[in-house]
């Protein structure tokens, strides 16, 4: 996550980017219950942000690579207790929205580069 607060949309685009994956609902409120339990990030209205705790750990983990960005946030996750935790509410519909959303940006975006590549 970015120092600004994040949407839904943004939240899925870094997925999609990090691990060529879209996270399920179920994923998305599973995970935004666990991080707010623990105090790594915090809701407001729809959209996310670290809180000092979690940009502690975002700039703990920062590597090089994106590769060894990953093992360290999973090794440091790893660490902590995996109880259960009161799902965020995230809705389907939520979801549905910011896939939308996204998908468009996505494909607006994609086409404009490959525009700008043959024009180059």
């Amino acid at each position: 996550m970015p120092d600004k607060p994040g949407s839904l949309q943004d939240v899925i685009a870094m997925a999609d980017g990090i691990n060529h994956a879209i996270p399920t609902q179920q994923e998305l409120r599973q995970s935004f219950g666990w991080l707010q339990q623990h105090g790594f990030i915090r809701k407001d209205a729809k959209t996310y942000s670290l809180t000092p705790s979690g940009t502690a750990i975002r700039n703990r983990c920062s590597k090089p690579t994106m590769m060894k960005t990953w093992d360290a946030v999973t090794a440091h996750f790893s660490a902590l207790p995996s109880d259960d935790a009161e799902p965020d509410d995230v809705s389907s519909a939520d979801v549905a929205t910011a896939y939308t959303k996204y998908k468009k940006w996505f494909w607006q975006t994609y086409k404009k580069l490959k525009t700008n590549d043959r024009n180059a």
